[in-house]
C-alpha cells in the first residue's frame, strides 16, 4: 500500500458523488465490501478481489470501493482491469486529483 493511499480513500469516501451512492446496495453487498476493503488491508489481494468484484458491478456502489478494487488489480499484475476500475472513479468523482496518476502508472 502506497503511502497516503488510506487518506486517498477516505478523501474519496467523503466526495459529494459518493455521499448517497451507496443507499442501494443490498446488506449482502455491504457485508462484502467490508470484507473486500477488510482484505485489501491484510495485503490479500485476492480475497479483496474476489470481495470487492460483485460489489463494483452493482451501479450502486461508491466510487471508493472501485478505487481499492484498481489497486487490487494493479498489484496483481492486471493494469487493463485496473484502469477500468479506476476509470469509473474518474467518471464518477473528476475531482478526485490521485486517481489520474494511477490511471497513468495502469496505462504505462
Amino acid at each position: 500500500m502506497r503511502p497516503g493511499f488510506r487518506d486517498d480513500v477516505a478523501a474519496l469516501e467523503r466526495a459529494p458523488a459518493t455521499s448517497t451512492a451507496t443507499r442501494g446496495l443490498s446488506d449482502e453487498l455491504r457485508k462484502k465490501a467490508a470484507e473486500g476493503w477488510q482484505a485489501y488491508q491484510h495485503g490479500n489481494l485476492e480475497a479483496a478481489k474476489a470481495a470487492l468484484l460483485p460489489v463494483v458491478a452493482d451501479p450502486s456502489t461508491a466510487p471508493w470501493m472501485a478505487y481499492v478494487l484498481g489497486w487490487s488489480h494493479l498489484a496483481l499484475g492486471e493494469p487493463a482491469a485496473a484502469a477500468q476500475a479506476w476509470e469509473r472513479v474518474r467518471r464518477e468523482v473528476p475531482e478526485f486529483q490521485p486517481v489520474y496518476f494511477d490511471l497513468a502508472d495502469a496505462y504505462r
